[in-house]
């Protein structure tokens, strides 16, 4: 796998959330099973800052750390 397609691998949560919105829009899916899709998609790609700032300083990691806060923090909000 060439560095690109790795980026593009963990870079997938927009994507992830388009179609989501577009599943909601044409009633495949609830507002809750969404919910639950795009959190996932964030965590997962948050994960990808955590294991690239695992051997970084300490900035680094406290950066990542705040970006899976805000992530998931942020989709939890919308929990009914």
């Amino acid at each position: 796998m060439t560095e690109k397609e790795k980026i593009l691998a963990g870079q997938s949560s927009s994507a992830t959330t388009v179609m989501t919105v577009s599943f909601v829009n044409a009633v495949l899916l609830t507002l809750t099973q969404a919910i639950s899709v795009i959190m996932g998609a964030n965590i997962g790609t948050t994960s990808m800052a955590n294991l690239a700032a695992l051997n970084a300083n300490t900035q680094a990691r406290r950066t990542a750390m705040a970006h899976l806060v805000a992530r998931a923090g942020f989709g939890y909000s919308f929990r009914e």
